[in-house]
């Protein structure tokens, strides 16, 4: 059962191997404990667990409290450095608690042991998890990698072409993965190619599915490509603020006058679209 599929817990395995006192374990990125070793932590017997397990099972949930690993998987891990000699010949399945079941178990114990034991589980045990969490990490930046490569290549046979490609691209990966590629690198904005046609917002609120020129422009100031003020006689102008520069946007003339002055209007390339798009919509 993979991990982000919970279910409610069934049963307790029997005592696997021995495990050390207090050596931590790894699994899925995150701190786990045996069965066996948080008995020991707790001052408690392997049946004491068991019976507390099986008479609240409804509050454990699989992938959020404890792990099972079973078929492949617990062949695989029996081969892994840290798991040899955890894990019985015959063993069909193990149980592996995460910090939350294991503050779970404490709870349902609520025994003084129970509570000291945690707490320093809380200080030495569970200080692994930062290097884990790093591991972890790695990992998901790896995926990242991967799906940006592809989607961008993607996006260049659909005919897009330099950051117009990248922030479709980027959209894209955060779509599939959840991160954005440009926010780890610290860009949520690009520059915009000399050669892009210049749209005005009622432009790029067609592009955005239908959005209105006033929306548009409240969502260029939230995400700080423009800021708002008014003249002498209350009209409304924008301009660009520095990140709106470095966007592509430009003060333009219109070809009208008034008061005897050239109006200018603040104009945007059309990469400014996608950029929007992946800050308003997100992953949609």
């Amino acid at each position: 059962m993979h991990e982000h599929n919970a279910s409610r817990a069934q049963g307790l395995p029997a005592q696997i191997g021995n495990v050390p006192d207090g050596d931590p374990i790894g699994y899925k990125g995150q701190p786990v404990m045996t069965t066996e070793l948080m008995a020991k932590s707790f001052g408690a017997g392997i049946k004491q667990i068991s019976d507390n397990f099986a008479n609240n099972s409804a509050r454990f949930v699989e992938g959020v409290h404890f792990h099972k690993v079973h078929g492949p998987a617990l062949k695989a891990l029996k081969n892994e450095p840290d798991y040899i000699g955890l894990v019985g010949k015959t063993a069909s399945h193990l149980l592996l608690w995460t910090e939350r079941g294991v503050a779970r178990h404490a709870k349902i114990l609520d025994t003084d042991t129970a509570w000291e034991i945690f707490e320093q589980l809380e200080d030495t045990y569970f200080s692994v998890k930062a290097g884990l969490s790093l591991l972890k990490r790695s990992a998901q930046l790896r995926e990242v990698e991967q799906v940006f490569s592809i989607t961008a290549r993607m996006a260049k046979l659909a005919g897009l072409k330099d950051n117009a490609a990248i922030l479709s691209a980027a959209l894209a990966t955060k779509r599939e993965t959840g991160t954005d590629p440009l926010e780890i690198v610290g860009r949520t904005h690009l520059p915009a190619p000399a050669n892009l046609a210049m749209i005005n917002p009622k432009t790029i609120g067609d592009r955005l599915g239908g959005r209105s020129a006033q929306d548009v422009n409240k969502d260029l100031i939230h995400h700080g490509f423009q800021r708002s003020f008014r003249d002498d006689k209350r009209a409304l102008h924008y301009e660009p603020t520095e990140k709106g520069v470095t966007a592509g946007g430009q003060m333009m003339d219109t070809g009208k006058k008034q008061g005897g002055r050239m109006i200018q209007q603040l104009l945007w390339p059309s990469s400014i679209v996608e950029t929007l798009r992946r800050l308003i919509f997100g992953g949609m």
